[in-house]
């Protein structure tokens, strides 16, 4: 070959190698400053490709996905409740004697009195009592054997008989009995009254 056609083509092949080596570097930096423009545009916090983030913190009360469930509040069955508050049960039935709460004279007898000519019949007695625990009583005048008998809360308008002399107390005596389980209880009242007598004119 010729010697200018030698140099031309060595020329020529330098030129050839010296552009390319430039494209590439060009290539090169294209690539870089394209590479640096996404790294800006992304996230601050992003996560790194290949990098593992850690689960979050399970909150307290929460399971976790697929683990146990929390324990249940409510007591155990054969937990003990403790004392039982239901009252005892109570058996047999208690049997209340009965009881004279009151017995006494509500209204003063008086003997009869007066002259043959203005006569005052004079007033019976009146009784009154009442009984708790019985549904009556019997009344007795002067002794045994029974005058009446009356419910447990009563009254009674009995005559006052006066036989004495005059100048003298006329006396009667009145019992009330009440009968029960356990026996018979019984109260007594004296009554008095002066006796006037009769005065002729």
């Amino acid at each position: 070959m010729p010697a200018p056609k030698v140099r031309w083509f060595v020329t020529v092949l330098i030129a050839m190698v010296i552009l390319g080596v430039t494209a590439g570097l060009a290539l090169s930096r294209a690539r870089d400053a394209d590479a640096g423009t996404r790294q800006q545009a992304d996230p601050a916090g992003s996560t790194p490709a290949g990098s593992v983030t850690a689960p979050d913190e399970p909150v307290p009360g929460e399971s976790m996905p697929g683990g146990p469930a929390p324990a249940s509040m409510e007591p155990p069955v054969d937990a003990d409740p403790g004392p039982s508050t239901r009252p005892a049960s109570v058996t047999g039935t208690a049997h209340a004697d009965p009881v004279i709460a009151v017995f006494r004279v509500s209204r003063k007898p008086i003997c009869p009195s007066g002259t043959d000519q203005v006569q005052n019949e004079g007033r019976p007695v009146v009784l009154e009592w009442r009984v708790t625990g019985a549904k009556s009583v019997t009344l007795s005048v002067d002794g045994p054997g029974v005058y009446n008998t009356y419910v447990a809360e009563d009254t009674a308008t009995i005559d006052f008989p006066c036989g004495e002399d005059a100048g003298n107390e006329q006396t009667h005596t009145y019992t009330i009995a009440v009968t029960g389980p356990e026996g018979t209880e019984s109260k007594t009242l004296t009554v008095t009254a002066p006796v006037d007598g009769y005065a002729t004119t």
